[in-house]
């Protein structure tokens, strides 16, 4: 049998179609989506220490490369006012990047005395 009340039927929701308040501010809040140039960045910088580790080879280019995405994720996330994360990210690859390159001059130094 069919409610034809309200206050009979009270799985019946009490919007007459139009929204709350709320309900429109919890539709116009979104989570931030990640930056790409910020995880291309962690991801090259992770790369760089695998070739490096695994292979024995430093790669200075893969380096340079995760220092420029995660300076360009940096700015991106600093200018999207709260809609893009991923700062740590951008961070990390940037930072992990600079050291590797600054770990490279001592090697390719005492790589080319004789001592490695």
């Amino acid at each position: 049998m069919p409610c034809s009340e309200r206050d009979q039927c009270p799985d019946v929701l009490e919007s007459d179609g139009e929204e709350t308040a709320s309900e429109a501010a919890a539709a116009q809040v979104r989570e931030p989506k990640l930056s790409r140039p910020a995880y291309l960045s962690f991801t090259l910088s992770i790369v760089a220490i695998g070739l490096w580790v695994n292979q024995g080879t430093p790669a200075p280019l893969v380096a340079v490369l995760a220092i420029a995405f995660g300076v360009w994720g940096r700015v991106a996330i600093r200018r999207s006012q709260g809609r893009l994360s991923g700062r740590f990210f951008a961070s990390s690859g940037l930072w992990s990047g600079i050291l590797h390159l600054i770990l490279i001059v001592p090697y390719v130094a005492l790589g080319n005395a004789g001592f490695a």
